[in-house]
C-alpha cells in the first residue's frame, strides 16, 4: 500500500503565521519614549515643511515621519503607526519566506528571530523600512530583467530612513556598480538626489548636543573599545538576560563571562572572511556596515540592539545576494553556523516576545488610562519631559513646562547650560517655577522615580513670594519592562504663605 506524499510547508503558510503571531504582539504593545516621539513630531506638526523643521535635531533621515505624517490623516491614534510598522516588517517577511533562495528549514526559523519579529517588528521605529527597502533592491537584482531605475529608487528611499540605513545604501550601490561594471548614468542622478536629500537632513545645526558636546577622548578610550567589540556577538546572538524583568539591552552571556562574550564576539566578527572569501565585494560590504554601527555606538557611547541588527540584517542580506557562491543546502561549516544563530534569535525572539505579551513593555497605556478616569480633568497634567512622551500618545493633554505649546521632545533644549542647570538648581525651585505660569493651585505630577519627600512642609520662593508645596501620592505604575518607563502620580498643591 502506497501512503500519500507529504507535501513541503509552504512559505507562504510561514509568511502567514508571522503575520498573525506579529499582529498579536502589536496589540498588546505598549510604546516608549523613542516610538512615540517619531509619532508625535509629525502628528503635531501643522505642515510637512514644518515636522522636516522639526526632525533637523534628529540626527536621522525623515522617510519614516513622512509616511507617519500621512497616516495622521487616517487617524491620530497611535494604533495606525504600529498597523503601518506591522505592515512593512510582514512585507520584508514576505520577501525572505517567499521570494530568498533558503532553504525550507532557514525559512521557518528567520521569521521568529529576536530581530525579525521583535525588534524591528513589534517597536515602532525606522528600522523595518530600512530593512523592507534593502530587500525590495536584492529581489531587484536577482530578478532575470530588473530594472536598474528601480534599484536606484529602492537606495534613494533606503538612504533617507536612518543613517545606518544612508550607509548602507551607498555600500549597496557601490556593491551592485562593480558588480555589473556598466550601469546606465541617468538613473544614479535620482539616487544622488536622494543622498542630498539625506545629507540635509542628517547634518545637524550647529547647536546639537551631538556636535557641542562630542567627546573624541572618550570616543577613543580603551573603555569604549572594549565595549564596541562586543556588537557582534550581541547582533548574531541576541540572548538576553532571563532573571532581569528589564531584560531589554541586557545580554546573558556578558553577565555570564564578559570577557568570554568579547573572545566570542571578535570570532564572530572575523567568520565572514573566511564565508565571503572568493566574494570580496560581499566582505567590504559587510565591515562597511559593521564599521558604521561601531562608529555610531562608540559616538553614542553605549551599544544598542536596534544598530547592532543592523550588522545582522546585512549578513542575512549578502547570503541572498551571493546564494549561488554559497552553500546552504549542505552540512557546511556556514549552514552549522547558521543554524545556530538562527536558533539563538529564536529563543531571543521567543523570550522577548512573551515578556512584552506577560508585563507592559511601558508603563504609558495604563498610567494614560488612569488619568482619563479621573474625575477633575481640568487640572494640568505635568509630565518629565521627553521621558513623558509615551503618555502624550495617549494622553493629548500632558504639558511640558519647558515647551508648553508642544507634545514632543526637542533635543537641542540638552545643551550643557541646561543639563548644567538640571544639576545644580533644587527640583522644586524648578517645579515652582515652571507651575507657576498655569495660574492654578492644583496640578497632577507625573515622575519616572519616586520622590524623596520630606517629613517637614516643603517652602520655596519665587519672586519675593513664598510658597508651601505639598504633594498627595496617587497610585503608581511600575510593571514595565523598558526602564525610565515606570511613572509615579503626585497631586500638586501649590499654597502661596
Amino acid at each position: 500500500m502506497a501512503f500519500p506524499t507529504t507535501k513541503p510547508l509552504s512559505p507562504h503558510i510561514i509568511w502567514l503565521l508571522y503575520a498573525i503571531v506579529l499582529g498579536l504582539g502589536l496589540s498588546s504593545h505598549e510604546i516608549w519614549m523613542d516610538e512615540a516621539h517619531h509619532w508625535l513630531v509629525p502628528r503635531d506638526s501643522d505642515t510637512l515643511w514644518e515636522m522636516l523643521q522639526s526632525l533637523r535635531y534628529e540626527g536621522h533621515p525623515g522617510l519614516w515621519n513622512i509616511l507617519l505624517y500621512f497616516s495622521t490623516y487616517l487617524s491620530e491614534q497611535v494604533w495606525i503607526m504600529q498597523l503601518l510598522h506591522g505592515l512593512i516588517a510582514t512585507c520584508s517577511i514576505y520577501l525572505l519566506t517567499v521570494h530568498s533562495p533558503f532553504p525550507l528549514w532557514v525559512r521557518c526559523l528567520l521569521p521568529f528571530g529576536y530581530f525579525t519579529l521583535f525588534e524591528y517588528g513589534m517597536i515602532s521605529r525606522n528600522y523595518a523600512l530600512a530593512f523592507l527597502l534593502a530587500f525590495l533592491f536584492v529581489w531587484e537584482v536577482k530578478k532575470e530583467n530588473g530594472s536598474f531605475l528601480r534599484l536606484m529608487i529602492y537606495l534613494a528611499l533606503l538612504a533617507n530612513t536612518h543613517l545606518l540605513g544612508f550607509c548602507l545604501s551607498i555600500l549597496l550601490c557601490c556593491f551592485y556598480v562593480e558588480w555589473k561594471k556598466a550601469t546606465p548614468k541617468w538613473p544614479i542622478i535620482i539616487y544622488l538626489l536622494g543622498l542630498v536629500l539625506a545629507t540635509w537632513q542628517i547634518i545637524p545645526p550647529g547647536d546639537h548636543p551631538m556636535v557641542t558636546g562630542l567627546d573624541w577622548e572618550k570616543m577613543t578610550a580603551w573603555s569604549t573599545i572594549k565595549q564596541v567589540i562586543l556588537v557582534f556577538q550581541e547582533a548574531f546572538l541576541p540572548l538576553h538576560d532571563f532573571n532581569r524583568h528589564h531584560f531589554w539591552h541586557t545580554n546573558w552571556l556578558e553577565v555570564q563571562s564578559i570577557d568570554l562574550a568579547r573572545w566570542i564576539s571578535l570570532a564572530i566578527g572575523i567568520l565572514p572572511l573566511w564565508f565571503f572569501r572568493k566574494q570580496g565585494r560581499a566582505a567590504l560590504l559587510f565591515y562597511g556596515v559593521a564599521g558604521g554601527v561601531i562608529l555610531l555606538s562608540a559616538l553614542k557611547g553605549v551599544n544598542y540592539e536596534r544598530f547592532h541588527g543592523f550588522i545582522y540584517m546585512t549578513f542575512l542580506l549578502l547570503l541572498w545576494l551571493e546564494s549561488p557562491n554559497l552553500k546552504l543546502d549542505q552540512k557546511s561549516f556556514l549552514s552549522i553556523f547558521l543554524g545556530l544563530v538562527l536558533s539563538v534569535q529564536l529563543l531571543g525572539g521567543a523570550h522577548a516576545y512573551y515578556q512584552d505579551w506577560k508585563s507592559p513593555f511601558s508603563e504609558s497605556r495604563r498610567t494614560a488610562t488612569y488619568l482619563q478616569s479621573l474625575e477633575d480633568q481640568s487640572m494640568p497634567i505635568i509630565g518629565g519631559y521627553c521621558f513623558g512622551e509615551a503618555l502624550q500618545a495617549y494622553l493629548p493633554r500632558l504639558q511640558y513646562p519647558e515647551h508648553p505649546e508642544e507634545s514632543f521632545c526637542r533635543w537641542e533644549i540638552f545643551s550643557p547650560a541646561y543639563l548644567k542647570e538640571l544639576q545644580t538648581e533644587d527640583y522644586y525651585n524648578r517645579l515652582l517655577r515652571y507651575f507657576l505660569p498655569f495660574n492654578t493651585p492644583k496640578a497632577i505630577l507625573i515622575s519616572h522615580q519616586p520622590l524623596d519627600l520630606p517629613t517637614t512642609p516643603i517652602l520655596r520662593q519665587h519672586q519675593g513670594q513664598d510658597y508651601e508645596l505639598q504633594f498627595t501620592p496617587l497610585p503608581n505604575f511600575t510593571n514595565n519592562l523598558k526602564q525610565m518607563e515606570a511613572f509615579y502620580l503626585y497631586e500638586f498643591t501649590l499654597i502661596p504663605q
